[in-house]
């Protein structure tokens, strides 16, 4: 019985925590790919490169 309480506490404790990882994450837009992509745009554009290099 004991086993079991313990069993059920360390899976809520870790879908608990990783419930507040995700919901850091996108709080915080830490994998936001439209970010990613217009600071490498933005880059590339800096150094001259020609629009087409990007999609590469």
């Amino acid at each position: 019985m004991l086993a079991i309480i313990a069993a059920t506490l360390v899976l809520t404790t870790v879908v608990g925590g990783l419930i507040t990882a995700f919901w850091i994450e996108a709080r915080l837009g830490l994998h936001d790919p439209t970010s990613d992509r217009a600071m490498h745009l933005e880059l590339l554009t800096r150094l001259g490169s020609p629009v087409w290099a990007e999609s590469s």
